[in-house]
């Protein structure tokens, strides 16, 4: 089960600069592709929330957000999961799962951006199947129950109730780099980054046992991560995109979550723009146009590939897929700061049996200093 969340940038729309700040990555502490958060190289103030922009921050410029991010899911059935403990299958459920993200973006120069994303995890109504109930057919049990025989004889026993895990997750250390940029609004950059295993690895269930890797907050891998960004605008339109591959290691517990691969798409269009007092009917070539109020119908597709999980070298069959969010969107930018909210709506292709992401609910609030 996994799931599947960029450095701060500036961009035009309709004679408007919106300053825009990305959190962390694509890539989150950990993985279970159905029950992890979508995070990105870029959330911006005023844009797009989870697509990176082609823009960086001008030089000498500060930005900071914090990010919220809520998934309900469809949890795997106790039928399932009894089943799964029978059969001798790794897995897991989980209800909720929430991500809350400091980040703090500065402009270098006008082509480079760094910035820093520090998150603390919350998963909610975790449960797994038991291990040691496995019947093998080898041993002649060909005749194993499957999820419609007498489920009510697959007793509590074989599902392990688990609690809440909670905690601050791993840092990640990203940068956005200006590749090119035009008059006619054609940019392209870079994006790089690093997540570091600064997050919480111990956590315990209600008995007191330590959790698997992919449940926990952090996940204790050095995840290095690099991709491309491009954005155009074109009358009151703008357009972003971008592909972020991360490379996942093994961390805690000999645990390796699957490589991620996200890419993104956005397009966003002004509702309505207040010029500041004094600035009515002047034509300005500042780099910053002041703006009293301003809102943006944002729609967006956030995608992520994961792979399986391996576990001491064995793969996890229930882990890793496709999932897709469509989400559609508003920002506010009053002055330097800006709100953004969007709600998603999931498309899964996930491999095995994993807890369904149902509805995932994305806010920011930021400022530009």
């Amino acid at each position: 089960m996994k799931t599947l969340t960029y450095p701060v940038v500036s961009v035009s729309v309709n004679g408007l600069i919106l300053r825009l700040l990305t959190p962390g990555l694509v890539m989150l502490s950990n993985v279970a592709m159905a029950d992890h958060p979508t995070v990105g190289v870029q959330g911006n103030l005023g844009g797009p929330i989870t697509t990176t922009s082609a823009h960086g921050l001008p030089e000498g410029q500060l930005a900071a957000s914090l990010d919220f991010q809520y998934i309900d899911f469809d949890p795997v059935s106790d039928a399932r999961l009894a089943l799964g403990s029978e059969r001798g299958e790794d897995v897991h459920s989980a209800d909720s799962l929430s991500r809350t993200a400091l980040n703090v973006a500065f402009g270098i120069s006008d082509k480079l951006t760094l910035g820093l994303s520090l998150p603390y995890m919350e998963r909610k109504g975790l449960r797994e199947a038991a291990h040691g109930h496995q019947e093998s057919q080898e041993e002649g049990h060909d005749d194993a129950p499957t999820e419609k025989d007498h489920p009510e004889e697959l007793g509590n026993e074989q599902i392990e109730h688990l609690g809440d895990a909670s905690g601050f997750g791993d840092a990640q250390i990203y940068g956005t780099y200006q590749l090119s940029a035009s008059v006619k609004g054609n940019s392209s950059a870079l994006m790089f980054g690093l997540k570091v295993p600064t997050g919480e690895t111990h956590q315990k269930s209600r008995d007191g046992e330590r959790l698997e890797t992919e449940l926990q907050p952090g996940s204790g891998s050095w995840d290095p991560f690099l991709g491309l960004a491009y954005s155009r605008s074109w009358g009151a339109w703008s357009f972003n995109s971008n592909m972020l591959y991360t490379l996942v290691t093994e961390g805690s517990q000999s645990t390796d979550l699957g490589d991620v691969l996200n890419y993104n798409l956005s397009l966003s269009h002004p509702i309505y723009t207040a010029a500041a007092a004094g600035h009515q009917g002047h034509q300005h070539d500042h780099r910053e146009l002041p703006s009293a109020f301003s809102t943006a119908f944002i729609f967006e597709i956030n995608g992520e590939w994961r792979d399986r999980t391996e576990i001491r070298g064995e793969t996890e069959r229930n882990s890793g897929g496709n999932l897709v969010y469509l989400s559609p969107g508003l920002s506010v930018k009053a002055g330097d700061w800006s709100m953004s909210a969007a709600l998603s709506f999931p498309i899964e292709n996930l491999n095995g049996v994993q807890s369904e992401p149902e509805t995932r609910l994305v806010f920011r609030l930021g400022r530009a200093f």
